[in-house]
């Protein structure tokens, strides 16, 4: 089975990631808080060995960063952002909808939409491609415990987004994966 190896190395390496995200989010109060790579006001996403790439899409009113993990070569994931994510908090962690199956750039994604304000305003379109199971995992895992939802009077967390995130792109749950 040509790349067998190379899929179940990835697999294995994805549930190490979501295995680890309750400790990596988790903090002591002494602890500093997590700094982050990409500040929006009701998210950001946490620092670590990660390729971003920004792009601004024109003619509609959304940004996107397109995510992989440095050093595995893993298949990206891509976050879209209404604009209106900026300048304000989270006031809620919620999926809206169920799971899509789209196309964006020529490519086949699995959506799902996360939604930071009540009011609509704030609602982050995650995409992960949609093939192997192995890369499915892998950019699942590095979008669900990196993006840290930023609440009033509180820092950014992400260990309260992951387990919703990662349950919503794979269509599982990890046994882990509480908060």
């Amino acid at each position: 089975m040509k790349g067998g190896w190379l899929a179940a190395a990835l697999g294995l390496m994805a549930g190490l990631c979501l295995a680890a995200f309750p400790r990596a989010a988790a903090s002591s109060p002494s602890e500093p808080p997590p700094k982050c790579e990409i500040s929006r006001g009701a998210w950001c996403f946490l620092k670590g060995p990660y390729q971003i790439e920004f792009s601004p899409v024109y003619n509609v009113p959304q940004n996107s960063w397109t995510i992989s993990e440095k050093y595995w070569h893993s298949e990206a994931g891509v976050i879209l952002e209404a604009t209106s994510c900026e300048g304000v908090l989270a006031n809620t962690i919620e999926v809206v909808g169920a799971p899509a199956s789209v196309s964006w750039q020529g490519k086949a994604w699995k959506q799902t939409t996360l939604r930071l304000r009540k009011d609509g305003r704030c609602d982050l379109l995650l995409l992960v491609p949609t093939g192997e199971r192995a890369q499915l995992n892998m950019a699942a895992s590095v979008l669900a415990t990196n993006i840290a939802a930023c609440l009033p009077k509180k820092k950014c967390e992400a260990n309260i987004v992951a387990p919703v995130v990662f349950r919503s792109l794979t269509g599982r749950a990890d046994d882990k994966a509480t908060h």
